[in-house]
């Protein structure tokens, strides 16, 4: 961060955007992509790259009392999930666990998609 402020008037209004929609606390923080080249590289083109779309998978559930949580891997992240009905995971939220899928819908587009349940692999 520049000390005076004669050094803070050297920042583009870019740049200047680009710190202040970088929110630590923001779960889609990392989709601001960085402009230190004033988004030359892209060809002129103003929209940001899209991250790539998660692609879960299913693979069960977990009954705590009343409480159920599904078992939800994301093969795009390698990261593996237990969810809970209303909880947001990859800018999806949880609407509905059942025993063979899940509901989730698209925080952006309001789309819902179904995972069903992974069928165990024969031994």
């Amino acid at each position: 961060m520049p000390q005076d402020i004669s050094e803070r008037s050297k920042l583009s209004p870019e740049t200047s955007e680009t710190i202040l929609a970088a929110n630590p606390f923001s779960p889609t923080r990392g989709a601001v992509p960085p402009s230190g080249d004033g988004g030359a590289s892209s060809g002129g083109g103003t929209a940001p790259a899209e991250p790539p779309k998660p692609k879960f998978t299913f693979k069960g559930l977990i009954k705590l009392g009343s409480r159920v949580r599904a078992i939800v891997e994301d093969a795009t992240s390698q990261k593996t999930h237990f969810l809970e009905v209303g909880q947001e995971v990859a800018g999806f939220k949880v609407l509905d666990i059942a025993e063979n899928q899940v509901l989730l819908s698209n925080l952006l587009t309001s789309e819902e998609v179904v995972v069903a349940l992974t069928p165990k692999a024969a031994p």
